[in-house]
């Protein structure tokens, strides 16, 4: 079942240099529809089999520009960020990106 599109923002965190010392900052990058779909019991088991804690699923409809790169962004939906688990793959004919919530 899917569910409607909503908007969601794409993240990059970048590491800068302080005087303080290392520090991340959240950069956003794109604005874009997505679809959120929670994996159900059988799609968690799929992912543990992979060795991966994904419990959503980001189904966008094309390619996001620039492509998400693991550990280096997030996915942001109103106050709630997902961090992306593995690379993009083509699913039913869109853009699925697993993740987690954090």
């Amino acid at each position: 079942m899917r569910t409607r599109p909503v908007r969601v923002t794409i993240i990059e965190r970048v590491s800068a240099r302080t005087s303080t010392g290392a520090t991340v900052v959240e950069k956003p990058v794109q604005t874009r529809y997505a679809t959120i779909n929670q994996l159900s019991t059988q799609g968690r088991a799929i992912y543990q089999q992979l060795k991966s804690e994904a419990t959503y699923e980001f189904l966008f409809r094309d390619t996001p520009d620039p492509a998400i790169d693991l550990g280096k962004h997030l996915i942001r939906h109103g106050s709630t960020d997902y961090e992306p688990l593995s690379p993009m793959t083509v699913k039913d004919g869109y853009i699925t990106i697993p993740a987690k919530e954090l």
